[in-house]
């Protein structure tokens, strides 16, 4: 009793799951949609009750019932076709006598995908079937009492509101009800398929007999599938050259750039070239669809054939007793034909719903109707792979799992590969303690501190356990562990001192201060480098804990040399120019000129201290510290040249913002040079005509730039995507994977990626043709406005023209380099 408790939950739980399609409110009538409301009010215009929002929420929900009672009716002949079939009443009984039974008891895939693992089968499969169709019944029942609940409440409901509501509703589920009649239709052949092969197990075939029935209605599967692939495909390509469809009318035949160049020789040239490409590449993909389908039907219909004439022969050959039965042979043609039947049916009506959708949506929906039945044939149960089960994986943890393979690689024995395994959890265990107790940070030092120093004396052994680390792991192990694990050999060597030995303050001489990453993860190459200049050996651990505080300390000493070239050539030029940069305004939060200069001197004065400082700790470090066999002028030599290697990027950048703010005072200048020239208003124009044809070169010169950073990331614009839709539609798969698919795959992409290559040869080419004509434009304009500066009354007009020209150029080199940094941050954003 309790397993049939059991199952009839079960049974419930799948008419319940089953039956969600009906239940569902579809897209054309969600509130979402708008086409329900116009076809009201397109229809009824002349009746002022479908304009209130109150109305038509009335006539949606009544829509939405009339929807669930048709759904369910459309779904219900497919049940009761499921039950025929059970109770072996699918097929009446025909007057021609047939070489199998059809009054067989026959439960189609459909049904036995959703129940599977139980006992008494055809019992549970026919409680299923029955069970759901009392729930079609009754849903059917309680939808009709409902709607005419709601339509007798409705004011105004009439029968000709009712035929326009279900007029609409029939034009959206009609490819619902073809696509469960054409389902209906694939039950009496899956049917006939599966009668057939219990009438040939019947005859208690030999092993080799089961395997030729299987060889023989697969090949005949293969070869009617490819054929009717290759017809579907002829169809669709006839559909595909039709004029509608030419590159003309498609939406990548214009092209902004192209059409806006100005010689109309190179513009058609370009164009045409850019309309060739994509109409010659379309062609050769679609002569490599059929050529791809051909041979597939080829080899499909000559291993058929070979099969069968070998079948023939072997039957010849054999003796008496070993020929296979004529009996045997005809179920075998009887079964592959309606094998072929039913693939005929399936492409039919694959043929009728493709050919029946807009192209523009055939990329769309072609995936799912290609897929649609073929491979759901019980046929299929004969000559399908079986596949392999997944051989089942550890759960255990990865991450230690990692750990344990590479301790292995390294030859260490199990005792101490559990060893370290303890360590790195303890150290985790740590780690989550200090994140909860932020109160105990000096306790929590002193573990730290010990633990590193374990960590020391552990890696000076034979055995090292972070040599090769993935970068994933140590950035976790620098979340988790907060540095307490070592992250590099290097660092295993040269460990910053123990807060027990250096101050924090003489750490970090600035407070605005950041460790760079070389002085985190020193190169393993450094100290080798550091013993063949000093010709010392280095290998004592306090020793080079004495170099990578010098190192830290030379690192800071520079960074605050550097800094301090730089405000000091901003308060000279400053002084001089009587003008401060934006960046020190924002800093004093002040506009007045005092101020800002007080502000400073102060801040210099500061950066000085700091100098000051860093200066005491070297001597202070070499005092307490002292090397007798080195001289520590040689070794502050080899650090500094060291720190400059890796830090030379800051005065780079310090030397870039002191230009730009150089380039600035220059612009400010050449600007109020040139607003006091008292300028014709021809003049003015051309002026205003040169700085016009620059921006808008200097526009396209950033589109150029944003195309190759796209070349370079592989992250084209989307006009390409439209190129591979129009010269690849998605209108053909191999239905075969064999070497010819591969094949097919390859020549697919060699043709997509050449047509874009040749496309980006052109739009290369033809913004290099854009820029040119802007530069025949502005040197145009240039002269023209040179000679009348020339050939006017005002004895400058040289010197007027040269200063425009420098404001010009000035203004230009500007735009440029905010374009520089607006693509640097492009690329940010594309990856």
């Amino acid at each position: 009793p309790l397993e049939e408790q059991i199952l009839s939950q079960k049974l419930s739980q799948l008419s319940i799951t089953t039956t969600s399609e009906i239940i569902e409110i579809p897209d054309y009538l969600s509130r979402q949609n708008q086409s329900f409301k116009c076809m009201l009010t397109d229809s009824m215009s002349t009746t002022a009750m479908v304009k209130s929002n109150h109305v038509v929420e009335e006539l949606r929900r009544i829509a939405i019932l009339i929807h669930s009672m048709k759904v369910n009716r459309i779904y219900h002949p497919l049940w009761t076709i499921y039950l025929k079939s059970g109770m072996g009443q699918l097929i009446l009984q025909s007057k021609t006598q047939s070489d199998y039974s059809t009054q067989l008891q026959i439960w189609l895939t459909e049904i036995k995908k959703m129940i599977q693992n139980s006992t008494n089968m055809n019992d549970i499969y026919m409680n299923y079937v029955n069970n759901h169709l009392q729930t079609l019944d009754v849903q059917f029942r309680q939808y009709e009492a409902e709607l005419d609940k709601k339509t007798k409440s409705f004011h105004g409901y009439s029968l000709q509101l009712q035929r326009l509501v279900e007029t609409y509703i029939e034009r959206n589920i009609c490819s619902l009800r073809l696509e469960v009649k054409h389902k209906i239709e694939l039950v009496h052949y899956d049917y006939h398929i599966q009668a057939i092969k219990l009438a040939y197990y019947r005859h208690h075939p030999s092993a080799y007999q089961k395997q030729l029935m299987q060889q023989l209605c697969f090949s005949k599967f293969e070869q009617e599938l490819t054929e009717q692939e290759f017809h579907l495909l002829q169809q669709q390509i006839a559909r595909y050259n039709s004029s509608c469809q030419s590159f003309e009318s498609s939406t990548i035949c214009k092209s902004i750039l192209l059409d806006s160049i100005q010689d109309s020789n190179i513009r058609q040239q370009l164009l045409g070239q850019y309309q060739d490409i994509a109409q010659q590449s379309k062609m050769n993909m679609l002569t490599l669809f059929k050529e791809s389908a051909k041979i597939q039907m080829d080899e499909s219909k000559n291993k058929f054939e070979m099969a069968m004439k070998q079948t023939w022969y072997d039957r010849h050959l054999s003796s008496e007793n070993d020929k296979i039965p004529l009996a045997i042979i005809n179920l075998i043609e009887q079964r592959y034909k309606k094998i072929s039947e039913r693939i005929q049916c399936v492409y039919k009506f694959k043929a009728e719903t493709i050919l029946s959708i807009p192209i523009s949506l055939l990329d769309k929906i072609y995936v799912i109707v290609s897929t649609m039945n073929v491979n759901n044939t019980n046929d299929l149960d004969d000559h399908r792979v079986p596949r392999q089960r997944r051989r089942k994986q550890c759960h255990g943890n990865r991450r230690d799992q990692r750990f344990r393979r590479k301790c292995r690689k390294r030859h260490m024995n199990e005792k101490t590969i559990k060893k370290l395994l303890n360590r790195r959890h303890q150290a985790t265990t740590t780690t989550t303690t200090t994140t909860t107790n932020n109160n105990n940070n000096n306790n929590m030092e002193i573990v730290n501190s010990n633990q590193r120093s374990t960590i020391l004396n552990d890696t000076s052994k034979s055995t090292m356990i972070n040599d090769n680390k993935r970068k994933r792991d140590v950035l976790s192990q620098e979340q988790k562990l907060n540095q307490i694990m070592i992250k590099s050999t290097s660092q295993l060597l040269i460990d910053p001192p123990l807060s027990k030995k250096m101050k924090k303050d003489s750490n970090r001489v600035n407070g605005t201060y950041r460790q760079p990453m070389y002085l985190k993860r020193l190169p393993l190459t450094f100290f080798p480098i550091l013993r063949k200049k000093l010709n010392y050996t280095l290998k004592k651990k306090n020793e080079r804990r004495i170099f990578y505080a010098r190192l830290d300390l030379l690192d800071q000493q520079y960074c605050l040399e550097v800094d301090q070239h730089l405000w000091q050539s901003y308060l000279d030029i400053g002084l001089r120019k009587q003008i401060w940069p934006d960046q020190l305004y924002t800093m004093a939060n002040a506009n007045d000129f005092n101020l800002c200069q007080e502000y400073l001197i102060n801040y210099i004065n500061d950066i000085k201290q700091q100098l000051h400082q860093c200066q005491m700790e070297l001597t202070k470090l070499y005092q307490s510290r002292p090397i007798a066999t080195l001289s520590m002028n040689e070794v502050d030599r080899c650090l500094k040249e060291f720190v400059v290697c890796q830090r030379k990027y800051l005065s780079i950048r310090n030397n870039n913002q002191l230009v730009n703010f150089q380039d600035d005072l220059s612009e400010k200048e050449l600007f109020t040079l040139v607003s006091a020239y008292s300028l014709t208003t021809n003049q003015n124009e051309h002026m205003h005509q040169l700085i016009t044809i620059r921006e808008q070169q200097v526009k396209l010169w950033e589109q150029l730039l944003m195309l190759r950073m796209r070349i370079l990331d592989k992250f084209l614009p989307e006009h390409f995507d439209d190129l591979k839709h129009f010269i690849a539609p998605n209108i053909y798969s191999p239905v075969i994977s064999n070497t010819i698919a591969i094949q097919f795959k390859n020549k697919r992409y060699k043709i997509i990626q050449e047509a874009k290559r040749s496309w980006l040869n052109i739009i290369l080419h033809a913004y290099e043709i854009k820029i040119q004509e802007y530069d025949r434009q502005y040197q145009y304009e240039l002269i023209q406005l040179k000679s009348q500066l020339l050939n006017s009354m005002t004895l400058n007009g040289e010197s007027m023209f040269h200063h425009l020209n420098e404001y010009a150029n000035s203004r230009t080199k500007k735009l440029k380099m905010d374009i520089h940094h607006r693509v640097s941050s492009y690329r940010k954003i594309l990856l």
